[in-house]
């Protein structure tokens, strides 16, 4: 049975009336969907983890926007669908890798044959073979609902559905991949495109944590404070490199590590420099603090002590 009574029967109610019927469900079904991520985060993190990192593609096409999707289907738990996308991205892959590769007769074949001649003509190894192969199969049975399709459990579904997903991230990598130690030009696109709000982030602080993880990758170094570390103080000589007492800032460089803080000003502190008489290309000395966010990177820095020789 499908029970499909997803909205009141709203022409019961005077029809002046009805908006605010509808408004007031609306609010009651957002209830519910909190209530449903509250209950299963846990588990769509647990889920987030399990699936490969491909690192980052020059080459995309329609293929990846499937992948996309398919990936945040796995992360909900909506493991049928993350199948049938799979399939569909696979197949549009090695249509794309055909004709990539000179072989544009092969676009018109079934996956079974394309994977076949790709095979025999040495243009994919038997590993991508055996990958896109698993996956053509297993997204036969799931969209053309087999028997015993049907009857698996969920758990196996999932297996199913992390299985495709991480042979096509695999094949991905290994065809179209790019090293981690990028050229000077490259790595300038990608700390671009890291920078701009796309599809590949739900909001700001995604794409914050998605740059935080690139740059572990590409520079391979920790960027990250230890987990049990929950505030950041440092003494350090700083020159001062800008002061926007409008916007109740100051940019400083440190002498020794010359990395760059900026330090956000309270009324104490402004009144400070002003004594101090402190200017654009000063040297100070000054002790600062952050507080570690959930990422593990120091946040907004404060002045704690400050001195001018």
């Amino acid at each position: 049975m499908y029970i499909d009574f997803q909205k009141y029967n709203y022409s019961l109610e005077n029809e002046s009336d009805r908006p605010e019927y509808e408004r007031r469900d609306k609010e009651a079904y957002k209830e519910i969907l909190r209530t449903w991520l509250d209950e299963n985060i846990d588990q769509f993190v647990e889920r987030k983890w399990e699936v490969e990192e491909i690192y980052y593609l020059e080459e995309i096409s329609d293929f990846i926007k499937l992948l996309r999707e398919a990936e945040n289907l796995y992360e909900l738990g909506f493991y049928t669908g993350c199948i049938a996308l799979i399939g569909v991205s696979a197949e549009d892959f090695a249509r794309y890798y055909s004709i990539k590769s000179g072989k544009p007769e092969y676009e018109s074949k079934t996956q079974n044959v394309r994977l076949q001649n790709l095979k025999s003509d040495n243009i994919i190894s038997d590993s991508v073979y055996e990958n896109l192969d698993s996956i053509r199969k297993i997204r036969n049975d799931c969209l053309h609902y087999n028997q015993s399709f049907k009857q698996k459990p969920n758990e196996d579904l999932k297996t199913d559905s992390l299985l495709v997903l991480n042979n096509l991230k695999k094949v991905l990598k290994e065809l179209i991949g790019t090293n981690l130690t990028p050229s000077v030009d490259k790595f300038s696109k990608i700390v671009g495109e890291l920078a701009e709000f796309s599809g590949d982030a739900r909001n700001f602080n995604e794409l914050i944590m998605k740059q935080r993880n690139a740059f572990s990758h590409i520079f391979n170094f920790s960027t990250v404070q230890h987990p049990n570390i929950k505030q950041q103080v440092q003494w350090d000589a700083f020159e001062v490199k800008e002061i926007d007492i409008e916007n109740m800032e100051i940019d400083l460089e440190s002498i020794f590590s010359k990395m760059i803080v900026i330090v956000d000003l309270t009324e104490e502190f402004v009144n400070r420099i002003t004594e101090l008489g402190v200017t654009k290309t000063d040297l100070i000395f000054a002790q600062i603090k952050s507080e570690i966010d959930n990422l593990g990177q120091s946040g907004i820095w404060h002045f704690i002590d400050i001195h001018k020789p």
